[in-house]
């Protein structure tokens, strides 16, 4: 029998997909996600930070940071390393292909689980901590649950976003693994937006999902009380919407700042390096400015700051995406300045407002 979703599209769905839709016909927002490596990079920390958080890990950001950048043998560091590598692999996969399905389940869960790569046995469900939601698919008839599940997904004519999200849902709710479940589901959903949009693979959902996870599994427990997945679809466009309206948009680098310098100071030395600013002329300032930059001027108000106090309050990690993102638009853009301008290197370097 064909897979058929129990789906009621709504106005409110409509307007979310408009919204969606505008945001994503910005050239610039998509350069951002497949040219900005360090961009990238930053995202992959907070899924996979924000995926170790929802499973109560005993992991530091600044750890997973450097698992990213140097992949590590350290047991220690297992389900950081497994998470890191499905990232570096997923992209490559067929998101209508059961064998690549069970290859991330293995990816993930490698050393971590007996039946790594293979469908579950037993019974199993979907808890929000130790409280049952529902009961997933019976063992006997997962596989052919999957296959439905991606005939339909290639062959349906709803919008790729909807297909990605009840895919998700749907998957979800078969339950077919053991463990690993939500972040197979949720990378596969990356997956099939990837396959209709390059850029949308790299969006940090597992970050927006785990700062929202009751209302995410609520969304799951109303569309499964009311036999009608909408309210899923609806929550998920939500995150999709402020994944999207998080990134910032696309502009060259500064050729006078080289990618791989870090020139902010955090009180190890008082020495003048060879990178320089930007600054424009007061008549060419922009009048608009990015989301990161209206965070930081928010944040500085009439303060004199450090880098680290500046990242602190903001709530930021990586100091190169901070540069990039945050300082350098805001001071090319003549609103902010630097206390020792001719030592951007300073221990005593703040950064204060133009006035």
């Amino acid at each position: 029998m064909a897979y058929k979703p129990d789906f009621v599209i709504t106005a409110s769905i409509l307007n979310k997909l408009a919204s969606i839709s505008e945001i994503i016909g910005r050239f610039s927002l998509g350069n951002s996600l497949e040219k900005d490596t360090y961009l990238q990079r930053e995202y992959r920390v907070g899924n996979i930070f924000s995926n170790c958080m929802a499973e109560n890990m005993n992991v530091d950001y600044d750890d997973v940071q450097r698992v990213v950048e140097e992949p590590t043998l350290d047991p220690a560091f297992k389900v950081v390393n497994n998470n890191n590598l499905a990232y570096e692999e997923f992209m490559g996969l067929d998101p209508y292909s059961v064998s690549d399905l069970l290859h991330l389940h293995n990816t993930l869960m490698n050393g971590l689980s007996y039946d790594a790569g293979l469908f579950r046995r037993a019974a199993g469900g979907v808890y929000n901590g130790k409280r049952l939601i529902h009961s997933g698919t019976s063992p006997d008839y997962i596989q052919a649950s999957v296959e439905q599940l991606m005939t339909w997904a290639k062959t349906t004519n709803l919008h790729p976003l909807i297909v990605s999200i009840i895919f998700q849902y749907q998957l979800q709710y078969i339950y077919p693994f053991t463990v690993g479940n939500g972040k197979v589901v949720r990378m596969w959903q990356l997956l099939l937006m990837y396959r209709w949009k390059h850029f949308l693979g790299y969006l940090p959902l597992e970050k927006f999902i785990n700062e929202r996870r009751d209302a995410y599994y609520a969304s799951l427990e109303q569309s499964n009380l009311e036999l009608d997945v909408a309210p899923f679809v609806d929550f998920m466009l939500d995150v999709i919407y402020d994944a999207l309206y998080d990134v910032p948009e696309y502009t060259e680098p500064a050729a006078s700042i080289p990618d791989d310098t870090d020139f902010f100071s955090f009180g190890d030395d008082d020495e003048e390096e060879s990178v320089e600013y930007n600054t424009p002329a007061d008549v060419n300032r922009p009048l608009e400015m990015s989301i990161q930059v209206e965070k930081l001027m928010n944040v500085i108000g009439d303060r004199t700051m450090t880098a680290r106090q500046l990242l602190s309050e903001l709530g930021l990690h990586h100091r190169q995406s901070f540069r990039k993102l945050y300082i350098q638009p805001a001071i090319e853009m003549g609103l902010i300045e630097m206390t020792v301008p001719d030592k951007p290197n300073s221990r005593n370097q703040r950064y204060r407002k133009v006035r």
